[in-house]
């Protein structure tokens, strides 16, 4: 597991599970909260699905507005389940150092 330091001085953990992990989380969550597939494989910089084949080739349009809304609306959802920790009943776990 490789870490890297942020500006701020703290630490940030850089695998390719983890990377994925955090994908999957938010599009499987941008999904539940009603936005659009092309949209999420948009903000996820996916190649494939949507945008594969021709629709790649021809579809240009970068979904500026569309990504933004999208990351909009995941960062209210997950602020908002930070903020209401004692009604989501989420506890927040230390990394164990080793």
């Amino acid at each position: 597991m490789a870490q890297r330091k942020r500006s701020s001085g703290s630490s940030f953990l850089t695998t390719t599970s983890e990377a994925s992990s955090q994908n999957r989380t938010a599009a499987s969550g941008m999904a539940r909260l009603g936005i659009n597939l092309p949209v999420i494989e948009k903000v996820l910089n996916h190649a494939s699905g949507s945008f594969a084949g021709i629709v790649g080739v021809y579809q240009r349009c970068s979904f500026g507005d569309e990504k933004r809304a999208a990351l909009d609306a995941w960062d209210s959802f997950v602020a908002g389940l930070i903020h209401n920790n004692k009604t989501n009943k989420i506890v927040c776990l230390r990394r164990r150092t080793r």
